[in-house]
């Protein structure tokens, strides 16, 4: 079988953990994989024209016009859409009438689509796809839980400079919990700088190096997360990243994130301050506690969340339709 694939690019989190574990597992499997990276429109036209090589194309994140669409569909035997944020909306959750439609002309079109969650699933049903739910996946044996933890009581954020208007909504909460908890810290795994006034923070540079162990040092994984069209298509990779570290979870009580922790069994579900307090306090309190709920968060990771077992279920799916489309 031979796979055409196109993503938003080489460094984007997307790609990392949903479209190049499936280019691996093709790969493993025998099957040809080429890689397009942010084509432009003069590369569109020319993936138009090779695009009858292949049995399959695999459109990952990156919306292209519908006109570049149908032609795709007209040379290919099998499309696929796999999409992991509300790509068919402007970033602030406003309406976007361009990415409507060319998210319509792709998912009408596509012979599967795989959404990230629940809700990008339905703007896709709405349209009438054929749909495998495909949730954003981690490489679990990246995470060893082997490094020793802080003395201090610490909870860890990860992310970038792009999602830390998340943390920041929650930054009077955290001011809150470090008078409640003295001597708590915060550690920030991210490409920028955080303060706060009563709580030490601790700022790390992130690194797929040193990403497990910076983790595993830490008692608590925290997602605070908004509640809006757009976070709605958000896929709780860090929760998940947080569980496959062995860490409970607090999280704001929205979107995926809600669908991935069981409160009060692999972490806490919050809506306000006085809920970030009782978690943060509760965990802080009992080490048999975090202990109990990080070792569930493990096992749900490595049962529901393991990117070798999604990837190798998304491949067995690509050879079927090849299959069937060849009867």
């Amino acid at each position: 079988m031979k796979c055409l694939f196109i993503g938003k690019s080489a460094e984007n989190p997307s790609t990392r953990y949903r479209l190049e574990p499936v280019a691996q597992a093709l790969r493993a499997s025998g099957h040809e994989v080429r890689v397009h990276y942010e084509p432009d429109f003069p590369t569109q036209i020319k993936l138009v024209l090779i695009a009858g090589a292949f049995d399959v194309l695999f459109i990952q994140r990156k919306l292209l016009s519908a006109p570049v669409v149908r032609l795709l569909r007209r040379r290919i035997r099998c499309l696929v859409f796999d999409y992991d944020d509300a790509v068919f909306l402007k970033s602030d959750g406003a309406v976007s009438a361009s990415r409507s439609a060319k998210f319509k002309a792709v998912c009408s079109r596509a012979d599967l689509v795989l959404p990230g969650n629940g809700y990008l699933s339905e703007a896709a049903q709405d349209l009438g796809a054929n749909i495998m739910l495909t949730p954003t996946c981690v490489d679990i044996g990246r995470y060893t839980n082997d490094a020793p933890k802080l003395d201090e009581f610490t909870l860890v954020w990860i992310g970038s400079s792009s999602t830390a208007r998340y943390l920041e909504l929650i930054r009077d909460d955290l001011e809150a919990v470090g008078k409640v908890i003295p001597g708590a810290c915060l550690r920030v795994i991210a490409d920028f700088d955080f303060a706060l006034k009563n709580m030490k923070v601790q700022n790390l540079r992130w690194s797929d190096d040193t990403e497990s162990d910076a983790l595993s040092q830490c008692h608590v994984g925290i997602a605070p997360m908004k509640d809006d069209p757009w976070t709605r298509g958000k896929c709780a990779l860090k929760v998940i990243q947080y569980m496959a570290a062995e860490l409970p979870v607090i999280s704001s009580d929205v979107g995926a994130n809600r669908d991935v922790v069981t409160d009060g069994e692999t972490g806490y579900l919050v809506s306000d301050r006085q809920g970030w307090i009782i978690a943060a306090k509760n965990l802080q309190e009992s080490s048999e506690l975090r202990k109990k709920m990080g070792a569930h968060a493990r096992q749900v990771a490595v049962e529901q969340y393991s990117m070798t077992q999604v990837s190798e279920r998304v491949v067995a799916q690509l050879v079927d339709l090849v299959q069937t489309k060849t009867v």
